[in-house]
């Protein structure tokens, strides 16, 4: 279908729902892994394009060649069914919102250093330290956390 009315956090469909053959939703879970090469070169991208069976997608950056990457501000680990959909800076704090599109309730595998809150959709905290090792996400729902940036 063009557009599949099976979107947890939204009521209608996002367009017409239009019959494509060959590319129905079938309820399977569909897991994708995306990879970002900084600085790797034309036979890398080639190398990895050929190991993930797709084509690579490379676009230059305007910055410095071989120039110095930033330091990350802190590691981020996600496993299982529950997805990280956004990562953003908000303020002097970073967001992480997480989804699951199942419809039964799943264990959110996390694990980060630092002290987490649990927020809202407007960003207001939700009660004291975020526990990730307990954390759960029920089905259709989202989780947002947030926690200073060193």
């Amino acid at each position: 279908m063009m557009s599949v009315n099976v979107h947890p956090l939204r009521d209608e469909p996002a367009g017409s729902e239009i019959p494509v053959p060959g590319a129905q939703y079938l309820g399977v879970a569909v897991h994708t892994d995306l990879a970002i090469m900084v600085g790797a070169d034309d036979a890398g991208a080639v190398r990895a394009g050929d190991l993930f069976r797709h084509d690579p997608l490379v676009v230059r950056g305007s910055g410095e060649v071989d120039g110095p990457l930033p330091e990350a501000a802190f590691p981020v680990e996600v496993a299982g069914d529950v997805v990280l959909e956004s990562a953003r800076r908000v303020g002097s704090e970073a967001e992480l919102r997480f989804v699951n599109y199942l419809g039964e309730e799943r264990d959110l595998a996390f694990a980060s250093p630092g002290d987490w809150m649990r927020v809202d959709l407007a960003g207001e905290a939700q009660g004291g330290a975020f526990d990730a090792a307990a954390a759960r996400v029920v089905g259709g729902g989202m989780l947002s956390i947030r926690r200073a940036i060193d």
